[in-house]
């Protein structure tokens, strides 16, 4: 008979077994780390590498901000706005001094690649990530029950931090002032951010924004926003898209802003429907001792350097626009402001401009290609994608006095469009001169 008795493992057998698998697993698993460390870093460094020849290469645009940036090197098949180190605790900044991506280890701030690089002081961060641990604002500290909540920002990290807490209060905030005081300049590295959340059902109330010392102007630099701050909203027809308030403050019902300068800062947001630093749709805006200065806006259309879509009425008293350029892929944009739409306000006056200047300033059309161009009072119009867009920009902005300045132009293929159009323009002196509102009907 068949003996079916089976010997198995004896205890003193199984920890002998164990305790091997325990001994290789300590001398292993730290060389597979390593391993997967160096191949880490490896890609990293191939990817900053790549970027850095592409910027590089003869013909190159050198490019002016973080927006422009992407922009180039997207030109060349590069993404750079995914790009994001594998290995933890590394950074890639492109230094607009040099104009060159490095790759940098966020602990010791030591420039790891390339090698032998003397860096400048002006880093963008390629990801739009900061660090929030050294903020001084906190959430408790702040009073959320008066009509006004005061959020005062001394440095980078408190200016992102400032983002979250009214991000995360919004909904019991968006009735009262949000004021921001700045308590020095700031210095926001490329970071990704903005003050309130997009689309136009976040319409804040009112907010402010101003130095902690009337007359003496505070600094924001390095700052950048994406489309990823935009939100929903419906355009004139109705139809909802995710294209609203490429902005720091995205829809406010009135905005201040004292004693401000934006400088060497970016909104790249081609698809957005408003893009402007301060406020991309508003229903009043006023504006002392602001400068916006060596910056740029790409956004899709309504936009501006100060307001995107004005509803109300645009004081500005002090204000210098300097080397910055705007961008509109879709058009309805201005230097000063996309577009300011009267229809509803029955003030004597919805423009004061009291010592504004724009020195050395750029606006112009890009990527979309112009199937038609038609001439409509004087005024070349571009239609882009069909006959769907009023499309062009102008030197200062628009001014629409109804809902949609619909006007029929016969297209060259024959056909007739109906198409919206606003007054441009041209100069500051043209804009101060409006006059003679519509009453509210």
């Amino acid at each position: 008979m068949k003996n079916t008795n089976k010997k198995g493992f004896t205890i003193v057998e199984l920890v002998i077994v164990i305790a091997v698998i325990a001994i290789l697993a300590a001398v292993l698993i730290p060389t597979f780390a390593s391993i997967i460390k160096k191949a880490n870093q490896s890609a990293d460094i191939q990817a900053v590498r790549q970027m850095n020849v592409a910027l590089a290469a003869d013909g190159a645009v050198v490019p002016t901000t973080q927006g422009r940036l992407f922009e180039v090197l997207g030109d060349m098949g590069m993404d750079a706005e995914d790009y994001k180190p594998l290995y933890s605790g590394r950074y890639f900044f492109w230094d607009k001094g040099i104009n060159q991506v490095l790759y940098v280890d966020a602990d010791a701030k030591t420039v790891l690649f390339p090698e032998n690089v003397t860096p400048t002081s002006k880093w963008y961060s390629l990801s739009g990530d900061i660090s929030t641990k050294n903020a001084v604002i906190k959430a408790e500290d702040i009073n959320f029950e008066g009509g006004t909540v005061t959020l005062n920002v001394s440095n980078a990290a408190d200016f992102v931090k400032a983002a979250e807490i009214i991000n995360e209060k919004y909904s019991t905030i968006k009735s009262k002032t949000i004021e921001i005081v700045l308590k020095g300049d700031i210095n926001l590295m490329g970071a990704d951010v903005n003050l309130t959340p997009g689309g136009n059902n976040n319409k804040a109330g009112k907010v402010v924004l101003k130095s902690d010392v009337p007359g003496t102007a505070r600094t924001i630099s390095g700052l950048f926003i994406s489309d990823q701050h935009v939100g929903t909203g419906n355009d004139s027809n109705g139809v909802t898209s995710k294209d609203y308030g490429a902005s720091l403050f995205c829809y406010v019902k009135d905005i201040t802003v004292s004693d401000i300068i934006i400088e060497d800062s970016s909104i790249y947001a081609p698809e957005a429907s408003q893009g402007a630093f301060f406020a991309g749709q508003s229903e009043s805006a006023t504006f002392t001792n602001v400068t916006v200065k060596n910056s740029d806006i790409y956004a899709g259309r309504k936009s501006g350097l100060l307001v995107g879509y004005a509803h109300g009425i645009i004081s500005t008293t002090n204000v210098t626009l300097s080397g910055c350029n705007v961008y509109s892929t879709q058009g309805e944009a201005g230097l000063l402001v996309g577009v300011l739409h009267r229809t509803n306000i029955s003030e004597a006056s919805s423009v004061f401009v009291n010592d504004t200047t724009i020195t050395n300033c750029t606006i112009q059309m890009v990527d979309g290609v112009p199937s038609e161009t038609v001439t409509v009072d004087g005024k070349e119009y571009s239609l882009v994608n069909g006959k769907d867009w009023r499309v062009s920009v102008a030197t200062i902005g628009f001014v629409s006095d109804s809902d949609v300045a619909k006007k029929n132009v016969t297209l060259s293929s024959g056909e007739t469009a109906e198409v919206g159009l606003y007054t441009a323009y041209e100069t500051l002196d043209a804009l101060a001169a409006v006059k003679g509102l519509k009453s509210a009907s």
